[in-house]
């Protein structure tokens, strides 16, 4: 599914990666532990085309991820470690601009909102803004706007950070759900 092949990638004279090599297999769970500051995050970033590697080819099903980045952004849902700036929108706000950047139908999008917010168990928060949500609720609805294009594969950054037991028992078992689905789930720790 995910072919991460010789990555390499220097901040400020600081070689974060260094000829990073592994693959993940299609339906697998798949987290890249390390410490803070060793490149988790970079690599993310990198197979996500926010940042671009110094040497080095990432490949999805066997799709150059480098070249065709535009084509490859409907193949995987990303949820970050930090939180993007939308605290002013509400839930069914923020699903919907999101929906319009995938360019899927609007109709669709209300339909989907409903039912993956639901998922998520953030049903009665629907018309709350984001920032009356915790990190919880935060994490979860990352989570739901990721699955908006229905991907095969999802890419999560410290995706229990910052969270109680409670917490990480409940983003655990939605991961366990989308891996029962047949997706692949690759993510840092």
């Amino acid at each position: 599914m995910l072919k991460i092949e010789n990555i390499s990638k220097t901040f400020k004279n600081e070689k974060k990666l260094n000829n990073l090599s592994f693959t993940v297999p299609e339906g697998e769970i798949y987290t890249l532990v390390g410490n803070k500051g060793e490149g988790k995050t970079t690599l993310l970033e990198i197979i996500t085309g926010f940042t671009k590697p110094d040497e080095g080819n990432i490949y999805i099903k066997g799709k150059d991820c480098l070249s065709g980045r535009d084509k490859l952004k409907k193949m995987f849902g990303y949820v970050p470690d930090v939180f993007p700036l939308y605290s002013h929108m509400t839930l069914k706000e923020y699903m919907r601009f999101f929906g319009a950047m995938m360019e899927i139908d609007e109709e669709k999008v209300k339909h989907l909102t409903v039912n993956l917010l639901g998922f998520v168990g953030l049903s009665d928060e629907i018309d709350i803004r984001i920032s009356k949500l915790n990190r919880l609720q935060k994490q979860k609805l990352s989570i739901a706007r990721a699955l908006l294009h229905n991907p095969k594969l999802i890419i999560l950054d410290e995706p229990f950070y910052r969270l109680d037991v409670a917490g990480v028992r409940e983003i655990k078992e939605i991961l366990d759900f989308l891996h029962k689905q047949g997706r692949t789930i690759f993510m840092t720790s």
